[in-house]
């Protein structure tokens, strides 16, 4: 569904997608959810009318399978060049093994990905990089953060001319008031604090996850408890 002008969010109760459209730029995917969900990506471009010939550019935020199963094939389907980190683009490219949660968690999703999720290792045709930025015609400047913690080469993406943050799963809502991904799906817990602690005055009043519901028009107060969050977890309250 349209969240906001030109902002587009597929969901499943898995993962997210974002796609964002504009008249002059084209398509921009945003994630690609887990194995097979690219059917799903592709039958909502039909719903709106569009083509996957229009898709300009596909960005991983990180590399997780969740977010990186649909990824080969909307590739194949629409040549359009696949962007992540330097330091996940290994493990979505299959050039290392894609590491699994840890505990617990870990021990059923190795079970669990390869029989109910199974995806196919994707090409990555280029680098994204802290404040690198995309033109996206009348839609302005998307702009690269990295946001390490999640995962190292994890990334979010702002989008000025919406006031919007796509934070992929540097935050999570799962209820209702954001905050850092649990532990055991996290590369540096620590770390992730540490990045939510940095996003507390970030410019913008609509957030948008790879887990949970939009927070739209509340953003601003909604990262400041979020970083209050993350500073009690780190000691620092």
């Amino acid at each position: 569904m349209e969240i906001l002008p030109g902002v587009h969010r597929i969901g499943n109760a898995v993962s997210t997608v974002y796609l964002l459209v504009d008249r002059d730029d084209g398509l921009t995917v945003i994630d690609a959810g887990p194995g097979r969900f690219s059917r799903t990506v592709l039958r909502y471009l039909t719903h709106i009318g569009r083509r996957p010939d229009e898709i300009r550019r596909i960005i991983l935020t990180h590399r997780h399978f969740d977010h990186i199963g649909g990824a080969a094939a909307l590739r194949e389907v629409s040549r359009a060049p696949v962007f992540a980190h330097p330091l996940d683009a290994p493990q979505i490219s299959g050039a290392e093994p894609n590491r699994m949660p840890k505990g617990p968690t870990g021990v059923v999703m190795r079970a669990v990905v390869p029989v109910a999720f199974p995806w196919q290792p994707c090409r990555v045709d280029d680098d994204l990089a802290d404040g690198q930025t995309f033109a996206l015609g009348g839609l302005g400047e998307l702009r690269v953060m990295h946001t390490p913690g999640h995962t190292l080469g994890h990334c979010a993406l702002l989008l000025p001319a919406r006031s919007l943050f796509i934070a992929g799963d540097a935050l999570n809502n799962f209820s209702g008031t954001p905050a850092t991904s649990f532990d055991a799906v996290n590369d540096d817990t620590p770390l992730a604090n540490r990045t939510t602690v940095a996003l507390a005055d970030l410019a913008a009043d609509n957030l948008v996850f790879g887990h949970g519901s939009p927070i739209l028009g509340n953003g601003r107060a909604a990262l400041q408890q979020a970083a209050a969050k993350a500073r009690a977890a780190l000691g620092e309250a």
